[in-house]
């Protein structure tokens, strides 16, 4: 399990960035200033949820990884395959049988199948007066499918689920900007305006290996919990952009810019055995990328407990902390649903579990023992096709025998001559190890 640790301003060096005044306006009047009272307050209570869920979440990894090897296909070989590669790469060594995958492509044709015929959300009205708008909001969801390409995150979200257990996915509401030319009266260029581009939902996955739920609760249960996160890597200009959107509700992002450490402390890197057969670490050059990882959480608060308003009835509250130091957004959630916005595909649940075993992990006892039969009959036959020869060196020339060439010419020694060499040289029987299927 990863050492998880809290951060510190002082140890990462950033104390000077954070105590400047960058003129930000923060909501409701809120002191959301880096190094006030309010804002360490504010970013001690989002780690200690994420620390407390991520040592739980953690110790699933391990099992987590397996998948992960089995569905790239991935498998470490020891020395000797190692040698009987480097000597000639056409010789087969261990293999992960597809067995698994097969099963988990078979499970999402038929999801796919299924569920995405358009329109995938489909709505009705409840009289007759609905029955057009009804219509009309079915074609404009489509339509916002269709350009933020739901499906492909609706086929991540069924694949984690059957590989993990969960699939999670986030829907929110997507603003994108743009810049037109401004032309006069005869048409020459007079400028740029900003526009507004596209607006509308989309549906953006959670990684499996960064979610931080309350892990008190059952993981159908997400909103029984008291809290549900988690970690988003982005970058510095795309915060920035986000920061420039006025339904963002963003600040402090320019505090960013000085930060030395960007990635949390939370989860160290890529958890995941997904990159395994490309060796890519997972790392990144933060000198060209500036990489920042966020922490974004919705969490049930008194607000009066926590000093950001007078109300002492419970209400539901969005945080993002980024790079485990700096607050850029605290607001109430303001939902008329008043629930997380948090989605969970968890078709094996045991209506318990946080986190429960997933259709894959209960086929790894079987996906072993055929990896087992195949990679022992790999091997059987790699040492059946080479001659296993016994030798009396007082009679044959054993460099004459050992030449790999056709059409050799092997000489008896002096020994043998006139005697013939019918015990001298004598091939062992191999029985093949045949896999039954």
């Amino acid at each position: 399990m990863p050492a998880v640790t809290m951060g510190n301003v002082q140890g990462q060096g950033n104390a000077s960035i954070l105590r400047k005044d960058l003129g930000y306006k923060y909501p409701n009047d809120l002191n959301l200033l880096p190094g006030s009272k309010l804002h360490e307050r504010l970013k001690n209570e989002i780690l200690y949820r994420a620390r407390e869920s991520a040592n739980v979440m953690s110790q699933r990894f391990d099992s987590w990884n397996d998948i992960d090897k089995i569905l790239t296909s991935y498998i470490s070989i020891d020395e000797k395959e190692k040698a009987v590669k480097d000597q000639d790469v056409r010789k087969p060594v261990s293999i992960v049988f597809p067995y698994t995958y097969a099963i988990l492509e078979t499970l999402l044709s038929y999801l796919v199948a299924a569920f995405f015929q358009d329109p995938i959300f489909r709505y009705e009205g409840t009289g007759p007066d609905d029955i057009v708008g009804a219509i009309l909001l079915e074609k404009l969801v489509q339509v916002q499918c269709n350009k933020t390409k739901v499906a492909l995150s609706l086929h991540t979200m069924f694949r984690d689920s059957m590989s993990y257990g969960m699939g999670i996915t986030v829907p929110s509401w997507r603003v994108t900007k743009g810049f037109n030319q401004k032309r006069g009266l005869f048409g020459n260029v007079s400028g740029v305006e900003e526009v507004t581009l596209f607006e509308g939902n989309e549906l953006n996955n959670i990684d499996p290996y960064l979610f931080l739920p309350d892990v008190n609760v059952a993981v159908h249960e997400v909103q029984k919990g008291e809290y549900c996160g988690w970690v988003n890597s982005t970058n510095y200009m795309e915060l920035l952009s986000d920061e420039g959107n006025d339904e963002s509700d963003l600040f402090n992002v320019k505090y960013l810019k000085g930060l030395k450490g960007r990635r949390t402390t939370i989860y160290s890197g890529d958890n995941s055995a997904r990159n395994k057969k490309t060796g890519f670490s997972g790392s990144e050059n933060q000198d060209v990328t500036f990489p920042i990882d966020v922490i974004y959480m919705y969490i049930k608060i008194i607000p009066s407990e926590w000093e950001l308003s007078k109300s002492d009835r419970p209400e539901l509250w969005q945080f993002a902390l980024a790079s485990d130091e700096v607050i850029i957004k605290a607001r109430p959630a303001g939902f008329n649903h008043n629930m997380i916005p948090v989605t969970i595909a968890s078709p094996d649940f045991d209506g318990y579990s946080t986190s429960p075993l997933s259709r894959l992990e209960m086929l790894a006892g079987l996906q072993g023992t055929l990896d087992w039969l195949f990679n022992s009959h790999i091997a059987n036959v790699r040492k059946a096709i080479n001659d296993m020869i016994v030798v009396d060196p007082f009679l044959i020339n054993i460099k004459d025998l050992q030449s790999p060439e056709p059409g050799k010419i092997i000489r008896a020694r002096r020994p043998a001559w006139g005697r013939g060499i019918k015990d001298a040289v004598q091939q062992l029987a191999v029985n093949d190890v045949i896999v039954v299927t």
